[in-house]
Formats: structure tokens, sequence, C-alpha cells
């Protein structure tokens, strides 16, 4: 009989941080799931870390580096429960993450702090975009429907994977702290200049036949797009030609007022604020 939830978790360089974020899955008060860890070429040790670990339900699969979308994949093709839950590696669960997924799957109904189906998505999104890969359970099919992870992003690929989950299917929240962010695991992603065709922004284009249908989403995703102006001015391919095209596809009637003065803008002076915001950023992370 298949297990109640399949666990993935891409690995990458991680032996600092991978037998605690094990650890924190092996803990779960539900112990129904299966864990299959992607191993994606590691070079320092990180697999062998996870041979040691004695557990029947974990199942290591090793790989070429391909990146975590080609990893994640790996995983899904290899999961054998209706609903999988994905982990990275230097994140952790509290005790109680998998139980409290299986009963808002169960009964996502009830009125508890809220618990139960978000009538849009992409009008909660406007506030808070919800969704973290450490704190998701998704059905196995609805993942094969929309195609999984996106291999050609490797900076986004969750945001993409969510948006285009929750433009076909319903989605249910549950209100409770149940996964910790490890902000200082090593080899982060976040810390990283990500060139533009691997970046999500650059892959936007493909939502534009959906903002037609779908005004909650439409209003969203030109916000989403102003907002991500900071990524796009910072990748180390960009150009002049690439930065004009992006800002035209930005549809400007929906925005806040300071995005559409931003907008305005010449080119020039938008590079002046951003990189101005670049540096308060990295005073901020010297001096924690």
């Amino acid at each position: 009989m298949p297990p109640a939830f399949s666990i993935v978790i891409p690995l990458y360089n991680k032996v600092h941080s991978i037998a605690d974020t094990v650890a924190s899955v092996l803990s779960q008060q539900l112990s129904d799931f299966e864990l299959i860890i992607v191993d994606d070429g590691s070079t320092d040790g990180s697999a062998q870390m996870v041979e040691r670990i004695r557990d029947d339900r974990i199942r290591l699969i090793k790989k070429e580096n391909s990146g975590v979308s080609s990893a994640r994949n790996t995983g899904i093709g290899l999961a054998t429960a209706s609903h999988i839950a994905f982990l990275d590696a230097d994140d952790r669960w509290l005790p109680s993450f998998l139980e409290d997924m299986h009963r808002t799957r169960e009964d996502f109904g009830l009125p508890e702090d809220f618990r139960g189906y978000i009538p849009s998505y992409f009008d909660q999104a406007l506030r808070h975009l919800l969704f973290w890969t450490s704190a998701v359970v998704v059905k196995k099919t609805a993942l094969r429907q929309t195609g999984g992870f996106n291999e050609n992003i490797s900076f986004g690929e969750d945001l993409d994977l969510w948006f285009r989950l929750a433009l076909e299917h319903p989605a249910a929240f549950c209100n409770k702290p149940l996964a910790i962010y490890n902000k200082d695991a090593e080899n982060r992603a976040m810390l990283r200049k990500q060139p533009y065709q691997t970046n999500l922004v650059a892959h936007l284009e493909k939502f534009k036949r959906f903002e037609d249908t779908h005004a909650d989403f439409r209003k969203f995703i030109n916000l989403f797009r102003c907002i991500q102006l900071y990524e796009l001015f910072h990748a180390p391919d960009i150009t002049p030609e690439l930065i004009r095209k992006y800002q035209l596809s930005i549809e400007k009637q929906d925005l806040p007022l300071k995005y559409k003065v931003f907008l305005s803008m010449p080119v020039w002076m938008q590079c002046q604020i951003l990189r101005g915001w670049h540096d308060v950023f990295s005073v901020m992370k010297t001096k924690r």
C-alpha cells in the first residue's frame, strides 16, 4: 500500500545542513511517508552523510548535476504516494507538519484560524505569496498535469510552478507555522547573481494568455513584474534592450501610483534607484 506522503528533497552540497533536515522528517508525528532524497551531483560529501542515516523510508537517488528543478522532477517521477511534499535540504519541519497537512487535506473546510480553500490565490498573493517550497503538499496528478518544475529556470522555479498550479487547481491553506527556513545555510541560491535567461523574470511572458480570463491574476502578475525589476537590473547578462522589452510587457492601469511613477522614469534613473536599494540591502546583510 502506498504511503500517505512522498517527500522529495533535492540535495546539492549541503553537507552541514542535510542531517538536521532529514532528522526533522524522521521525527514527524505522522510516520506514514517515504523520503526521496535526490543527490544532484554533490561534491562535498552530502550523499555520504545521508548514507549514514539508517531508516527504511529513505531512498537516496544519485544523478549528475542538472539543477534543482531536474532533481525535484526526478523525485516526483519516483514518488509512490498520491500527495507529494517538498523540503529543501537546508530547511526543517516542525514535528506536526505532516499531521497538519494531512488534516488540512482531509477536512479543509473547518474554520479554525482559517484552514481551507483559498477563494483566490492571486488576490491573497498581492499581500503574501502564501506558498513556500518546504511547506507545501501537492497532488501528484496536479504536478503531472502542469508539467512539474521548469528545468530551464534555476531562480524562481518554485513560484513558476505555484502560479501554474493556482491557475488550474484549487489550493488550501493552513495558517500555522510548521517549517523552519534556514537563512544561514551554505550554498544558498539567494546569495548568487542569477543570469537573466534562467531567472523567472525571463519566463513571465507565457502567463499573458491567462490575463484576459483571470482578473485577479492580471492584477497580481503585473505588480509581480514590477517587483521583479530589482532582480532584472542585477542580472549579470542583462542588456538595455531586454530591460525595455520587459518593461513594455507590464500593463500599468492596475498598478499603485509609485510603480507607475517609477516606470515613467528613464532607465538610467531606475538603475540609480535600484542600485541604492542594493547598497542598503548589502549593509543590512553585513550587520546580520
